[in-house]
């Protein structure tokens, strides 16, 4: 390889670079932003974003029963799994994150879910955050 062709490959290399860091640093979500928490591709809880949210969802399993509790209100699933969960997913309107989890490799205590990044977090154990709008609809 020539040198020129090494400068144009590191020239295009480092726009992609800088393209992929404007893009992501500039999107914005919209208001409209729910966020779903899913147990197996199952939703397990749902919560509006908005100014002053403020939430800690504590998820539990014991005799193949998913325990969803927020505040004072628990809600039960069935599930075929006999290994225990345990997650705690604290909710925020600028960003949301895992708290504790009991799964192997504990990564998605590491995972951070903001407007601005909106990857989902995901554990080994099942539990999965992430953020929905209704301004995107994809069919199947």
């Amino acid at each position: 390889m020539k040198k020129v062709d090494i400068l144009i490959i590191l020239i295009v290399f480092a726009f992609s670079v800088i393209l992929y860091t404007f893009y992501f640093s500039n999107l914005s979500l919209s208001n409209d932003l729910l966020v779903e928490i899913t147990y197996r591709n199952t939703v397990v809880y749902s919560a509006e974003l908005k100014e002053g949210t403020d939430i800690i969802v504590e998820i539990t399993s014991k005799d193949q029963v998913l325990s969803v509790k927020v505040g004072d209100v628990i809600t039960n699933f069935p599930i075929a799994s006999k290994a225990e969960i345990i997650n705690t997913v604290h909710i925020t309107n600028d960003l949301i994150e895992m708290d504790e989890a009991n799964c192997k490799n504990k990564y998605c205590l590491l995972m951070k879910l903001k407007r601005s990044y909106p990857q989902p977090i995901v554990c080994t154990n099942g539990i999965m955050v992430r953020l929905v709008t209704n301004e995107i609809i994809i069919e199947v």
